[in-house]
């Protein structure tokens, strides 16, 4: 099994938003290393995943850094400078590559098993 099915819906989704950032911000003119900085702030995480509870944002961040497809610095007792591993943009390249039509499609699809 690999990392990617062994985590939660939640934390799926919440990966494929970030990958769909990603590609969207190297489509838009950043640097690879820009682009992979996908939030600054839980605020940002909740604007993925507006109807989630804070503690569970937070949850979901920590599952994905475990799992080595994110990095984040504590603030505030809070991830901040939630960044991409070069693990998730290769696992993300080999799953659907970069088209970000394909990560919206594929966004929705995780949306489907967790919505209330």
């Amino acid at each position: 099994m690999s990392d990617f099915d062994q985590l939660t819906n939640e934390s799926k989704y919440l990966l494929a938003q970030f990958m769909k950032k990603f590609y969207s911000n190297v489509e838009n003119g950043q640097s690879r290393p820009q682009a992979k900085r996908v939030a600054l702030t839980l605020d940002e995480v909740e604007e993925l995943l507006p109807l989630a509870k804070r503690d569970d944002l937070k949850d979901y961040v920590y599952e994905l850094s475990q799992a080595g497809f994110l990095t984040h610095a504590d603030g505030n007792n809070e991830p901040v400078l939630i960044t991409l591993t070069n693990k998730a943009i290769a696992w993300s390249q080999n799953k659907l590559g970069n088209d970000i039509k394909k990560w919206a499609k594929f966004a929705s699809s995780l949306f489907m098993l967790i919505k209330p």
